[in-house]
């Protein structure tokens, strides 16, 4: 691939990146509505709690 051609290729991992991102936000709040506390989410997966949902979600 050439130096030329690489950045073409941005776009699609920052979608993929997005997409990941969603996919956490969702498993984290199931978690989290079936009564996982943040630590046991946060020692399973080292995630800091505001990294893995908004503020409202923080309880």
């Amino acid at each position: 691939m050439t130096d030329e051609q690489m950045p073409e290729l941005l776009p699609r991992v920052a979608a993929m990146s997005a997409q990941a991102d969603a996919d956490l936000h969702v498993r984290v709040e199931r978690l989290r509505d079936r009564g996982l506390t943040w630590a046991l989410i946060g020692a399973t997966q080292t995630l800091k709690r505001n990294s893995t949902t908004s503020p409202s979600r923080m309880t």
